[in-house]
């Protein structure tokens, strides 16, 4: 699977994963309106995994399953051989991506974290599933930082015994030690790596820094334990540490039975810590004779549940009620009652007999503003974090009053489709809120992934429809991200005045993604500036300073057509290639501003980079800045300056009829003739092509006369073939070289040279070889000396040739006119009966034979030509057809 690839209605958008097993991919569901992520098998699995059995379970597993934090499934099947799933996509990354940033994360966000966590596992458990890979990167997050449990692609099947068959794989780091040893599994694996999670959330490092699993420790020392936590932090309960280690004990009659009993305790344990952090602040207030009646001091702005200041401090934690509630050789009951912990001042909650309902996927908390977030039972509240964008770089979007009366005023969601996600759209104000806040600080870099750019697209492009606010500096957003990516740019350009678009084009200009800049630059092109030109100092400020070659020579061109000087030029002028009507003075002193000008110059005296000077030197030709001639042509030059000046100025005389008086009339010849130089030995391939051509044609229609004019002679005699290679081929060769000498290199001075200079040139080269290669002819095949009607001949080639180098016309037309030119004087020839140049039979039509093989050599004189009109003619035809 590539960017670009169409997977049924799913269009593929960017790689965003990869795990051991599977790639993910983001993509467009062009059906339904929505991003969302496909997951497809890796490529060069181990022999020993089957992945169409991996993934035909994975998908049968999640879609019985469901949960508002289990990552939910939308489609399956098979492109091109490849299984592939199609899931929501999420774009707040994984707990992993936190770890990575943080190191280690606060107890609040911690405890946010496992109880959602805590919540899918105890809902698979209850469902005879076991997940058997539970890691950080298995846990995604979306922008509100809800967590949701993915890759169930090793999960197990629990049966009627309460076990299930051990897929034989997971990640070592994070797995329990029967995972290594035992043919079947339960619940318990998943309580082991629970508590594993929570220990690396904590502390941000793997029991035993990762150098010995606890899994193998415990299996070469089964008393081995997690490390003390206090060992990391000093603030974290003792409790903390041995709720982690009995859930996981290396025998399972040991280990703790389900994964809400661990919650259940470290949530108390986290609790009964706050309790006594505020009872000790309360004393240490009244010590201190401080009234302690004021609301200020009654609760903690970072507790996650309401505590009153007159709690008692927590108990030592008791170890014998975890063993208490584990009776050996029995099986495992999940519906047992939370663990059971000494009094502790805890929280009210709910009667644990009364029955909960079973949240529903689409289930969802409303926010103050009327969107939604994914529904959590104990959820208290919504954190922005830090979100990661795909591959881009981070958004540091901290919870400000700014971005949260932003996100609280959003619209409530209307009578929305039934093809949309309300969770989707909610996530889409969120990133859009955090984007548009985010995105003009950058300093020229867009800091939004294609994936989530794509998504809040789906929405805000049709804002009207699912009351969305959308403002100009939005709008001002999403065309920089379109010139991005290079997605929807037309749609979001015509959104915006002139303004607009200009500021974040010139933003686009401060970016270190070329093809952006190369999209600004071309839709800037012809865009009005303001009352103070802001646009041409920006584009010779990226000539200057710009590292990247594509981009300089974009900028170039695009100051060019800003400062191209227009000119009229009739029809007849255009034939005939004239640049200008008159060549009076036609150059400027200035065409922008000294400092733009000169960065003109400048760069056409450029040696380091050939392709960009010559950009640049046609540039100043174009535009007619007297300055940046001046420029080049600096008298303090080196040997290598001045040559790089001299083909500076050739190529601006290339453009521009002459050069400014100011240049001195030696170094205007010497731009003239190198010029000239330069444009003839340019592409020697294509000349060399007309040649062979050409000579061709001419040898087949002499070919063709010979073998006509002879019908005595048999079909394969000695005399016809010889006189067919010999006179014939001679013939020929000397045809081509005209046909390349007065046609093709003379073509090549078109908008150069006058129409005049062309055709005398043309009409001079031309006579001398056509009246010599006929004289040849009439010496050679026919035994007569040549006499003045060889001229003649000469004249109307040369002429014919001539009048197609100084003027442009079709190709057909240039052979018809070859052929009169040839055809004319030698019938005039024949008919008036001098020394013929051609020989006929009497009883011959000699009209129709000059006129069969002239049109053949004619044909040939001008094949490139005619197979480009008929290129260009078949493809006008297919067009139309479609």
């Amino acid at each position: 699977m590539e960017v670009g690839h169409e997977v049924g209605h799913y269009r593929v958008i960017e790689h965003i994963g990869r795990g051991g097993m599977a790639d993910v991919w983001s993509a467009r569901d062009r059906r339904l309106n929505r991003t969302v992520a496909i997951k497809t098998i890796a490529r060069n699995l181990a022999s020993e995994i089957d992945p169409v059995k991996l993934f035909e379970r994975e998908a049968r597993t999640i879609a019985a399953l469901e949960h508002p934090h289990i990552l939910p499934i939308y489609d399956f099947g098979e492109h091109l051989g490849q299984l592939y799933i199609v899931m929501r996509y999420v774009s707040g990354g994984s707990v992993e991506d936190l770890l990575d940033q943080r190191g280690r994360l606060s107890i609040d966000e911690v405890l946010r974290l496992a109880r959602p966590i805590a919540q899918a596992l105890d809902y698979a458990h209850a469902n005879n599933v076991i997940h058997l890979d539970l890691k950080p990167s298995n846990i995604l997050l979306d922008s509100y930082h809800a967590p949701y449990l993915a890759d169930f692609g090793l999960a197990s099947v629990i049966g009627p015994e309460g076990r299930a068959a051990n897929p034989g794989s997971g990640t070592l780091l994070y797995m329990a030690p029967e995972q290594l040893t035992a043919a079947d599994l339960d619940r318990r694996a998943d309580v082991f790596s629970y508590c594993v999670l929570l220990y690396h959330m904590i502390t941000g490092q793997l029991p035993f820094d990762t150098s010995l699993p606890i899994a193998i420790k415990q299996l070469q020392e089964p008393e081995a334990e997690l490390p003390d936590l206090a060992a990391h932090l000093a603030e974290v309960a003792p409790d903390i540490t041995t709720i982690l280690r009995h859930g996981t004990r290396f025998k399972l009659e040991d280990r703790a039975p389900a994964i809400m009993t661990i919650f259940n305790a470290f949530e108390s344990a986290i609790t009964g810590l706050r309790a006594a952090s505020t009872a000790s602040v309360r004393q240490s207030v009244s010590a201190a004779g401080v009234a302690t009646q004021n609301p200020a001091t009654r609760k903690r702005p970072d507790m996650t549940t309401d505590l009153d200041v007159d709690m008692m401090p927590t108990q030592s934690f008791d170890q014998a009620v975890f063993d208490s509630r584990v009776e050996m050789g029995k099986t495992i009951d999940l519906k047992s009652q939370p663990l059971e912990l000494p009094s502790k001042p805890i929280a009210p909650k709910a009667p644990s007999n009364v029955p909960k309902a079973k949240p529903s996927p689409n289930t969802t908390y409303p926010l103050p503003g009327g969107s939604a977030v994914p529904a959590d039972e104990d959820a208290q509240t919504i954190n922005f974090g830090t979100a990661k964008f795909g591959t881009a770089p981070v958004i540091a979007a901290q919870p400000t009053a700014e971005l949260d009366s932003a996100v609280r005023a959003a619209p409530a969601a209307p009578a929305l489709p039934a093809d949309v996600d309300p969770a989707a759209r909610a996530e889409a104000i969120l990133i859009y809120t955090q984007a548009r806040r985010a995105w003009a600080n950058g300093q020229g870099r867009f800091l939004i992934g294609l994936t989530p750019f794509m998504l809040i697209h789906d929405f805000y492009s049709r804002a009207g429809e699912y009351a969305l606010e959308l403002d100009d500096a939005g709008r001002q957003m999403f065309l920089r991200g379109a010139l991005e990516y290079d997605f929807e740019v037309e749609f979001w350009w015509a959104q915006l005045n002139d303004e607009n678009r200009r500021w974040v084009a010139l933003h686009t200009l401060r970016s270190q993604n070329p093809p952006a800049q190369i999209r600004a630059l071309r839709h800037i092109c012809v865009l009005d500036d303001a009352e103070t030109p802001q646009i041409p100092k920006a584009l010779a400020s990226l000539i200057r300073n710009e590292t990247n070659d594509e981009v300089r020579r974009e900028a170039i061109r695009t100051l060019e057509a800003r400062g191209q000087v227009s000119v009229i030029r009739t029809p007849l002028q255009v034939r005939l290639d004239e640049p200008e009507t008159t060549r009076g003075a036609c150059w400027n002193a200035l065409a922008f501003s000294p400092e733009i000008d000169m960065t003109l110059g400048r760069a056409a005296l450029d040696a380091g980079d050939p392709e960009t000077a010559e950009i640049a030197a046609r540039a100043i030709g174009r535009i007619r800045s007297s300055v940046a001639v001046n420029q080049i042509g600096q008298h303090d030059q080196s040997p290598e300056q001045r040559a790089a000046a001299r083909r500076a100025l050739a190529l601006i005389r290339d453009e521009a009829p002459m050069l400014p008086t100011e240049v001195q009339p030696r170094e205007r010849f010497a731009a003239w003739l190198t010029n000239t130089v330069r444009r003839v030995r340019h592409q020697p391939s294509d000349a060399l092509v007309r040649f062979l051509l050409a000579t061709l044609g001419a040898w087949i229609g002499m070919a063709v006369y010979i073998w006509i004019v002879t019908p005595a002679l048999p079909f394969l005699d000695p005399n016809r073939i010889g006189l067919t290679i010999s006179v014939g081929l001679s013939f020929a060769v000397f045809f081509g070289l005209q046909v390349v000498l007065a046609s093709e290199l003379p073509g090549r001075l078109r908008g150069f040279w006058r129409w005049w200079g062309r055709g005398i040139a043309a009409f001079g080269i031309g006579l001398v070889i056509a009246t010599f290669s006929w004289a040849a002819f009439t010496w050679l095949y026919l035994q007569y000396p040549p006499e003045g009607n060889i001229v003649a001949v000469g004249i109307g080639t040369a002429l014919a040739l001539a009048i197609s180098v100084m003027i442009r016309l079709p190709a057909w037309v240039n052979v018809l006119l070859l052929t009169a030119g040839l055809f004319i004087p030698i019938q005039d020839a024949w008919t008036n009966q001098r020394p013929p140049i051609l020989y006929v039979q009497p009883d011959q039509d000699a009209a129709l034979i000059f006129l069969i093989v002239l049109l053949i050599i004619s044909i040939g004189a001008y094949a490139p030509q005619l197979w480009a009109l008929g290129t260009r003619a078949a493809q006008r035809t297919r067009s139309k057809r479609r």
